[in-house]
């Protein structure tokens, strides 16, 4: 059994620590997609939104699609006088 450390073991943990480079930089930018969508477009619960997609993302991304759909639906709120 050899267990030298050649040129190509090298290439793939140079690969691999791309990909995990990479995926954490696209889970990051999910992450802040919902609470940037609704600081953009002025959503009265911006901060609560903002917390949920972390939150979300924190937890195998079982809230972030709820915030997603917070952000994009957004209501219009009747003053009542």
């Amino acid at each position: 059994m050899d267990s030298s450390f050649g040129a190509l073991d090298a290439f793939a943990f140079v690969v691999f620590a791309v990909l995990i480079f990479v995926a954490i930089i696209v889970v990051v930018n999910l992450g802040k997609l919902p609470g940037q969508l609704a600081h953009k477009w002025n959503h009265p619960q911006a901060g609560a939104i903002n917390a949920m997609s972390w939150v979300g993302i924190a937890t195998a991304g079982l809230l972030w699609p709820v915030a997603f759909i917070w952000v994009v639906s957004k209501r219009k709120t009747v003053r009542l006088e």
